[in-house]
């Protein structure tokens, strides 16, 4: 089991150029650094329409400190529920293609918010960058917290421009040349819904996929870039064959986006039990291999996730937080927590 721990408050500084507004102060680590933190004044705000109407007011230089510093959290804003954080998200453009055949199991709370995992609170969550398995992806998200965690639970953010200056160039030409195959399953459509303890391979597809028309399925598969195979028991397999590099589409940047590296996922002797009774049963077996169908080396995966640690920074949840992120500048994670913990995500676009 992991041991659970609270990060440190991050130790910031003013950023006075970054946004013009007597209302909210910018603070960061160091400039272009994630997160930068914009945090309302005492009283700037009477209620959720003043910080609305702010939002809006100044949602062009949120998208520019987005895109420069990769993550914005918002913070001492008077959002404290789902329809809140709601409210805030409608500032921005939606996500339109949405969740549908995600890899996790997530109830929806609101328009446009949803839980941000059910994964079990002693899991720690590696670092990734959201649906990195597909070829189509939302370019940004949002991060509500509601409750923090009594102990842990933060969401971990890793800079992934400093990723890539970290990345040596033996292993990104090794990445590059044999890009990545992910392979993921679905239970068959009716099985129970899916509880925190489950291994998410047991969700039925037509939890995935939010639809019980295979036609349909096979239409958002299409979508992703990902290739479906159904078996005799009801079961489907997912294939994406992608690269491990993205460019990214503002910016012109080249980011690592990938599950290559996450076979480790579930950690401790108890899940990997579970995960390999799982995966001998299955047909497919769902796992991360190379696009030639090869094994990808544990000790590479080692060196990617070592990468990571050195680029993620973590730091405390507050209630009413908003974090707002790059999804390919940055990528995220969860710590294990204890105690109860709501964190809710929605998606956005540019």
């Amino acid at each position: 089991m992991n041991q659970i721990t609270s990060a440190p408050p991050l130790r910031l500084k003013p950023a006075p150029t970054a946004i013009d507004s007597p209302q909210v102060q910018a603070l960061h680590l160091q400039e272009g650094e994630p997160p930068l933190f914009l945090e309302a004044r005492p009283d700037a705000f009477l209620g959720l329409d003043e910080a609305i109407a702010w939002a809006r007011a100044h949602r062009s230089e949120i998208n520019d400190l987005v895109l420069r510093y990769g993550a914005v959290v918002l913070r001492n804003f008077p959002t404290s529920t789902a329809e809140d954080f709601s409210r805030f998200l409608q500032i921005f453009p939606t996500y339109l293609r949405g969740y549908r055949g995600g890899a996790g199991t997530r109830a929806k709370l609101a328009p446009g918010v949803m839980e941000a995992t059910q994964l079990a609170a002693d899991l720690r969550i590696l670092m990734h960058s959201e649906m990195a398995y597909a070829t189509q992806y939302p370019p940004r998200l949002a991060f509500f917290c509601r409750k923090p965690a009594e102990a842990g639970g933060e969401t971990p953010i890793a800079d992934m421009r400093k990723f890539m200056r970290l990345l040596p160039r033996e292993l990104d030409a090794y990445l590059e040349a044999n890009g990545s195959r992910v392979v993921r399953n679905c239970a068959p459509a009716g099985s129970p819904e899916a509880r925190v303890e489950d291994h998410i391979d047991n969700r039925g597809w037509d939890q995935a996929f939010e639809t019980d028309d295979r036609t349909e399925v096979e239409s958002i598969c299409r979508d992703l870039g990902t290739q479906p195979i159904w078996h005799d028991d009801g079961s489907l397999t997912l294939v994406t064959d992608m690269d491990v590099f993205t460019t990214h589409p503002m910016t012109g940047e080249r980011f690592y986006r990938s599950y290559i590296h996450t076979q480790a996922a579930f950690e401790g002797a108890e899940r990997r039990e579970l995960t390999e009774a799982l995966r001998s049963k299955q047909k497919m077996p769902s796992q991360q291999l190379t696009r030639k169908g090869e094994p990808f080396p544990p000790e590479r995966a080692a060196q990617i996730n070592a990468l990571f640690d050195a680029a993620t920074v973590a730091w405390p949840w507050q209630a009413g937080d908003i974090m707002i992120l790059d999804n390919l500048a940055v990528a995220h994670g969860r710590a294990p927590y204890r105690g109860e913990r709501e964190v809710q995500v929605g998606m956005l676009d540019w």
